[in-house]
């Protein structure tokens, strides 16, 4: 979570000083996935592990 008007560059993570605000961005979030049917896959089907 960052400020991009002071830090537009998303060098400090603000997740941990700001838990409130990313309890309630997390909630949005898992209340759009529900309603959405969002699936996330375990493994990306894009990117594959190098053997």
């Amino acid at each position: 979570m960052y400020d991009l008007k002071a830090d537009p560059g998303e060098t400090r993570d603000l997740a941990a000083e700001r838990p409130e605000i990313r309890d309630e961005m997390l909630r949005h979030w898992d209340d759009y996935a529900a309603t959405h049917n969002v699936t996330i896959p375990d493994v990306s089907p894009i990117c594959r592990p190098a053997n």
